[in-house]
This record gives C-alpha cells, structure tokens and sequence, in this order.
C-alpha cells in the first residue's frame, strides 16, 4: 500500500463539535480484523457516524490526546451495548487544516473509562 491509500480517508464525518473526523484508511486495515463490526455496514460507516455526530457521552481517552465517543445502542435492564470511537485531537485546533483522526472504532458493553477517574460528559438525546 502507497503512502497515498494509507492517508487516504474512508470516512469523513463533522461530528459533535463541529470539527472534521477522518478515519484514514491505514487505521481502518489496521483494526479490521480485531475489531470484526468494522466490516458490518450497519457499523461502518452508519454507527460510527452517529456516536462522532450524537454521542451519548465523551470521556477521556486513556491515552493522552484521545477522546473517546460512545453512543448507547439498546439498554435492557443491566446490559447496555455501546459504539465507542477513539479519537485523535492532537489538530482540533490547527489553523491551517483543523481535524481529528479515528484511532479505532468498536462495540463494548461498558465504558473502559470510568476505571482511570475519568468523567464522562454526558449529553441529552434529542426527542
């Protein structure tokens, strides 16, 4: 693969905060096949698009510089399922070319956050 495919994007969304989100195809070959629902197109690109665009909450990342988007699924009783999408915002704010970058994007059945101290945001959904 060129240097050219691997920057190229297989998803550019504006999400909640009104800055672009790329997933650049090197990521996504990258996390594939450890994260199978990636190749679901229910998952990808219609999941990961709303939880970028209509997150349920954000939480730091564990990782410094990441943020992590989650868009509650279904709830029943105790089992709640998840689409969660790591973040890179290192260029948020760059002047010349603002931007984020998908790190991996998967489904999970709780927020791996909370164990570090993190606080979630929490956000309403609209009716």
């Amino acid at each position: 693969m060129t240097t050219a495919e691997e920057e190229k994007s297989v998803l550019e969304v504006t999400d909640y905060f009104g800055t672009i989100v790329k997933f650049k195809q090197k990521n996504y070959d990258k996390h594939k096949d450890k994260h199978p629902e990636l190749r679901n197109k229910q998952f990808f690109p219609k999941q990961i698009t709303m939880a970028l665009q209509r997150p349920t909450l954000t939480i730091d990342g564990n990782q410094e510089g990441t943020l992590c988007y989650y868009l509650e699924l279904f709830r029943v009783r105790d089992i709640i399922k998840f689409t969660k999408v790591v973040v890179r915002e290192t260029n948020r704010r760059n002047n010349s070319d603002p931007h984020c970058v998908v790190m991996t994007a998967f489904k999970t059945d709780h927020i791996q956050e909370l164990k570090y101290g993190f606080t979630p945001t929490y956000y309403t959904k609209e009716q």
